[in-house]
């Protein structure tokens, strides 16, 4: 019974210490919060660009936007230029010929 008084106890002397500094403890922790917002915002500015360009290389990321236009949702990938090695086989034998519509729908399950 006694550590549950000497609980019950800290915890209202706690509550009051709380209450009657109540303004300083709210502006400490937003100082506090503002702080480490711009430390983390310093090294993402840092790093960031690093980072995205190593895992670029190494995991070949790709860079996807939505918005909405006109009242319909688009999704933007962005494209970069790439060897002809790299381009699957059945992706430039359709691109050799003139109307490859046909072949992109059935591979890509899509209808154009």
């Amino acid at each position: 019974m006694g550590p549950l008084i000497a609980l019950l106890i800290a915890i209202g002397v706690g509550s009051a210490v709380a209450f009657v500094f109540w303004d300083d403890l709210v502006r400490w922790i937003q100082s506090f919060i503002m702080r480490l917002q711009n430390k983390f915002n310093a090294l993402k500015r840092k790093y960031a660009e690093k980072l995205f360009h190593w895992l670029g290389d190494k995991y070949n990321l790709e860079h996807k936007l939505y918005y909405k236009e006109n009242g319909e949702y688009v999704e933007e990938v962005t494209t970069r230029t790439v060897p002809e090695s790299e381009v699957p086989d059945w992706a430039r034998e359709a691109l050799d010929e003139e109307d490859c519509t046909e072949v992109y729908e059935q591979e890509l399950g899509l209808s154009l």
